[in-house]
């Protein structure tokens, strides 16, 4: 659609935000009330008002400005919970919960049909913490994680 025939079903009330320190981005939000636009859909004639707003253009210049802090999504995983046997999931979806409960970052890995190597590959793919291996109670390793992250 050109921009005469955008025009054409525009009334009297059209906005357009621009974020003025980010002229490159180009229009941030932008709208009107609007005539005959849907008809072109439907055999009713509606008059309405639209918007859109571009939150990706919003979003790149608040990074920009660093407005936002995504560090924290740099290594969003804190616990991955790995599980040997199918005996062990209800137990290892256990100490998932806790930990979620705790506000720590955990992962589980409950496919028992794949290798314990591929579920360390796994863990060490997302950067989950890693340590020496300990026999812990779930509450144990919860004040473990919290006194490490």
């Amino acid at each position: 659609m050109n921009l005469q025939s955008l025009c054409l079903y525009w009334m009297v009330l059209v906005f357009e935000f621009k974020l003025l320190d980010h002229p490159e981005l180009g229009t941030a939000a932008g709208g009107g009330r609007y005539a005959d636009l849907a008809e072109k859909f439907s055999k009713t004639k509606i008059i309405g008002v639209g918007a859109a707003i571009g939150f990706s253009r919003i979003f790149a210049a608040m990074l920009e400005n660093n407005q936002i802090d995504l560090s924290r999504f740099e290594n969003p995983v804190d616990v991955a919970v790995l599980v040997m046997g199918d005996n062990n999931v209800a137990y290892a979806s256990r100490v998932v919960n806790e930990l979620r409960d705790a506000e720590i970052a955990t992962v589980s890995y409950l496919d028992t049909d794949k290798k314990f190597k591929n579920q360390i590959e796994y863990a060490d793919k997302i950067k989950a913490k890693s340590g020496e291996q300990q026999n812990l109670s779930v509450s144990d390793a919860i004040k473990l994680v919290k006194k490490v992250a």
